[in-house]
């Protein structure tokens, strides 16, 4: 099954290599009808970070706490 998550990924890349994206974007550019896509995405990249197919990073937002 093809979702197009790296796609979306390397298209956001573009230029710098490095821009990062929540999982939510990743859903908002696939346009994913599913309101738990982006927890499932999330899932999904961090098991490939878990095999070092990608890279993840946790930050927080300014303001949250």
């Amino acid at each position: 099954m093809e979702l197009g998550i790296l796609e979306v990924m390397a298209e956001a890349s573009k230029g710098d290599g490095r821009t990062p994206l929540t999982s939510g974007e990743v859903a908002a550019r696939l346009c994913a009808k599913n309101p738990d896509a982006p927890a499932l995405i999330e899932r999904l990249l961090r098991l490939l970070a878990s095999y070092s197919i990608l890279t993840f990073s946790f930050t927080t937002s300014a303001g949250s706490t």
